[in-house]
This record gives structure tokens, C-alpha cells and sequence, in this order.
């Protein structure tokens, strides 16, 4: 699954206006990010090339808080995270990569329950995302219940 890559900022911010930003908008501008050796991190280190880094933050939603209290702008791949939070504005960025999200399981092991059950969300949840892209809707499966087995192919 991959989601494009852009630029958070409350809808009073000056880059709101804008249909898309470029990295040369973020030169000099506060910026929120995900912590040091994150996707997020490296791929605005490596097209900044001195990011003015206010906050680093442990996940998308306290990025998008910070943001939504005027901290900066946030750099975040297009999840819908915090929805709740209101008068922010996600602004893709043009030329950035796509962020891809992969779950990875070894071969030889037998993942633990709440493993299983935690990929079988993400699935339903990247199916329901590429149905939204499509045009079409998919409907959400019950959770499993005690002693189902889940689908881990």
C-alpha cells in the first residue's frame, strides 16, 4: 500500500491557499515532522536542505495536533489519522515519492493472535482505501471473535 507524500497546515496558513506545495515551500517555514530515522525524516532531510525542524514528533496524529496548534507545518504521507482534529488542510507535494507501508512477517514463525488480528485490519483497511480510490465501496468485516482463524496468507 502506498499513500503520497504532502504538506499538513491549519486552513488560516499561507500554503492552505495552495493545490499542491513543492519542497522549496517548506525552506525557512517551522516544520513538524516524524522523529529522526523515520521515511518521513530522511525524505524531508534529503529535499530540504536545512529543514527548520520545530517539533519531531512520535506519530502522525501528535504531528497533526502540534500543527493544528500552530507549531508549523507537518510532513506526513495521506492516512487518514486524526480526522478529529479540526481545520486542517493535507496539501499534496509535487515530485516527492509515495510513502509505501508494507507489513512483514518471517517465514518460520507463527504469528502471536493479536498479531494476526492487527494484519488482518490492516488489510481490510488498505482494501477499503483502494475501493475509495476506485470509486467503489467495500464493506468492513466483523472483527474476529475468540478462536476464529484469520486469513494470514
Amino acid at each position: 500500500m502506498s499513500s503520497p507524500l504532502g504538506v499538513c497546515a491549519r486552513v488560516d496558513h499561507p500554503l492552505a491557499e495552495k493545490d499542491s506545495v513543492s519542497w522549496d515551500d517548506l525552506e525557512g517555514r517551522p516544520v513538524v515532522t516524524m522523529r529522526a530515522g523515520t521515511v518521513l525524516w530522511e525524505m524531508l532531510h534529503r529535499n530540504v536542505a536545512s529543514p527548520n525542524v520545530v517539533v519531531q514528533a512520535m506519530s502522525a496524529r501528535t504531528v497533526k495536533v502540534m500543527v493544528g496548534h500552530g507549531a508549523g507545518v507537518g510532513v506526513l504521507a495521506h492516512f487518514d489519522t486524526s480526522a478529529d482534529i479540526p481545520d486542517l488542510r493535507w496539501i499534496p507535494l509535487r515530485a516527492a515519492e509515495p510513502v509505501r507501508l508494507c507489513l512483514t512477517q518471517r517465514a518460520d514463525s507463527q504469528p502471536s493472535r493479536a498479531a494476526l488480528i492487527v494484519q488482518q485490519l490492516v488489510r481490510v483497511r488498505a482494501g477499503e482505501l483502494a475501493g475509495q480510490r476506485s470509486g467503489s465501496v467495500r464493506q468492513r468485516p466483523s472483527a474476529p471473535t475468540t478462536g476464529s482463524r484469520l486469513d494470514s496468507g
